[in-house]
């Protein structure tokens, strides 16, 4: 059995792909919950709470099924953030879950290369996104968009 379901969640846990999920099994690439939200028992099979925070690593071959398929389920389940991570383009895609639009997750913003943010639902910690792109593969074929750089500081 996978040790990260063994051992009870905190907030500080990440969960690398977790199975979660209720009616539509999905399963994001990254996902965190509140301490509070989240009981894990040591014979889970799967956590059936959806998670307050996910993230998708883009690319060429699941950036669709992500986009149309994953993030209504997650919007519809109630996650409240979702980050949508795109290593070629070298950007964070954020969103959040509104008041009066339940069921949808409205994009916030975009953090582009080397910008210093901070990111909800970890906006207590200025992120440097630079670093996720330190060991980031640049395009091989023509039909990849190039990475876009800042100049200057």
């Amino acid at each position: 059995m996978d040790p990260v379901k063994k051992r009870r969640a905190t907030y500080q846990d990440v969960i690398d792909s977790p199975e979660h999920m209720v009616a539509d099994i999905v399963v994001p690439d990254l996902a965190g919950w509140r301490r509070e939200r989240l009981s894990l028992s040591p014979d889970a099979s799967f956590i059936a709470v959806p998670p307050d925070w996910t993230c998708e690593v883009l690319s060429r071959s699941t950036e669709k099924y992500d986009r149309e398929e994953k993030m209504p389920l997650y919007a519809a389940s109630g996650v409240a953030y979702a980050w949508l991570v795109h290593p070629r383009r070298r950007t964070i895609e954020t969103f959040q879950l509104r008041e009066g639009q339940q069921g949808q997750l409205v994009a916030t913003a975009t953090h582009r290369d080397v910008e210093r943010a901070r990111i909800e639902p970890f906006d207590a910690i200025e992120f440097d996104v630079a670093v996720l792109w330190a060991d980031a593969a640049l395009p091989t074929r023509a039909s990849e968009e190039p990475a876009h750089y800042a100049v200057g500081g």
